[in-house]
């Protein structure tokens, strides 16, 4: 499948003087001046000079000392060629040169004298002491060891030490230790850290709603949900379009375009995402949406794409690498 973008060509009025020394490009007829083996004279007008990319820029073959470029990715700019054909070194004009060699350090200055000790502040006078509290009624004790404090109403004061009961107890050096829980109702585990949890099983009603069976998955909310699709995994969905508007989602896909219509490509592509699209329409379009199409060592500007439904064609495959959307 090829795809032909036609460019719109421009001819401007310039005048052309050359004599055997030096060439003159302007509008206004004046001979070049003669220092120079080339000028190019314009008010409204600048000069471009080839632009590339980092990789193509590399890929010059035997660049002359001095070849100038503008890189267009990565830290983009004009570079030059300051080494040989042979041995390449491409510089970025107007880039930060090489820090110089630190000067010497200088001589230590001669330490300034110590001033005076400043006088000392008067000592501030002592505060009243306040009124002393209630005097404590002091613990009871217990009647066996590994007891605790139990405190009573207001004013809060500690009773008599007691024992735990149940299956938990607690050692001389402060240490609870549980034999074994007791029965527990579900609907009383509210949180659980599964971490916490090193043997046993835990209830399937504590997995949220649903049934678990082998046709079905616990999803993120806690809910149980049957696989989309048929359980195919990894299908295509297909997107049909049958209006004007319809902008595609970040996910590989099939379109088709049913009709005379317009789709528009995903602004911020996935590197490999991967769009089929089909049309039984001559006259249906596709904007890139800001990107570039590649196709045939060519990379075309951000026009949408036309004319590609024609009946001796299958569809078109977009492939984005991460720069242009590759065009099959």
């Amino acid at each position: 499948m090829k795809a032909k973008f036609l460019p719109l060509l421009f001819i401007f009025p310039i005048s052309f003087y050359a004599n055997a020394q030096n060439v003159g490009i302007n509008t206004d007829a004046s001979a070049a001046d003669n220092s120079a083996m080339l000028d190019v004279k314009s008010t409204d007008k600048g000069m471009l000079i080839p632009r590339m990319t980092a990789a193509q820029r590399n890929l010059i073959a035997s660049p002359a000392t001095g070849l100038l470029v503008y890189q267009t990715d990565g830290t983009s700019g004009f570079y030059f060629n300051q080494g040989t054909p042979t041995v390449k070194n491409w510089i970025l004009l107007g880039a930060k040169g090489d820090t110089g060699v630190a000067g010497p350090q200088g001589p230590q200055g001669v330490a300034g004298p110590t001033g005076a000790t400043g006088a000392s502040g008067l000592q501030g006078a002592i505060g009243p002491a306040g009124p002393q509290g209630p005097q404590g009624t002091g613990f009871s004790n217990g009647t066996a060891a590994g007891q605790i404090y139990l405190t009573g109403s207001t004013p809060f004061a500690p009773q008599t030490p007691v024992t735990l009961s149940g299956n938990a107890t607690v050692s001389s050096s402060g240490v609870l230790s549980i034999t074994s829980l007791p029965a527990i109702s579900g609907a009383n585990l509210t949180s659980l850290n599964a971490s916490n949890v090193s043997s046993g099983t835990v209830a399937t009603a504590r997995l949220g709603s649903g049934t678990a069976s082998a046709s079905t998955y616990l999803r993120g909310d806690g809910t149980w949900a049957t696989p989309s699709g048929g359980g195919g995994g990894g299908l295509l969905a297909v997107t049909p379009v049958t209006a004007n508007g319809t902008t595609l989602t970040n996910t590989s896909q099939v379109v088709f375009i049913k009709g005379n219509y317009g789709v528009t490509l995903p602004s911020a592509p996935s590197t490999g995402l991967v769009i089929y699209i089909f049309t039984d329409n001559v006259n249906s379009t596709v904007n890139p949406n800001g990107k570039k199409f590649r196709q045939n060592n060519n990379d075309y500007d951000t026009s949408n794409f036309t004319n590609f439904g024609k009946t001796n064609q299958l569809g078109l495959t977009l492939i984005y690498d991460g720069t242009v959307w590759l065009c099959f």
